[in-house]
């Protein structure tokens, strides 16, 4: 029973630590593009080695600080991997695949 209520109080406190997330930015909406759209994504460079391309983008959002985001997109014969990374800690990002990811604030 002890063991059932502190299960309940973490899942209640993990739930309530997502709950406070809020994104800030999609990129590449399946319906909106870029949204929202008084976001400014701007790309500052690009670059590739061997099976890995990356590209670092600058993104301003009213109200957040300038955000840098790097894109990084591993592919081989039987293996792909992308990697999406913000330079805050107080923000993180997730993705469905490298043509599609967002921004979070915590």
């Amino acid at each position: 029973m002890r063991n059932k209520i502190i299960a309940t109080i973490a899942l209640t406190l993990g739930l309530v630590g997502t709950a406070s997330a809020a994104k800030i930015f999609e990129y590449n909406d399946p319906t909106y593009g870029n949204y929202p759209a008084s976001c400014t994504l701007t790309p500052l460079y690009g670059g590739g080695s061997g099976y890995t391309l990356w590209n670092v983008y600058s993104l301003s959002c009213p109200g957040h600080p300038q955000l840098q985001i790097t894109r990084e997109f591993t592919q081989q014969q039987y293996y792909t991997n992308c990697v999406v990374k913000v330079n805050n800690s107080n923000y993180y990002t997730s993705f469905n695949n490298c043509d599609n990811w967002r921004v979070y604030s915590n």
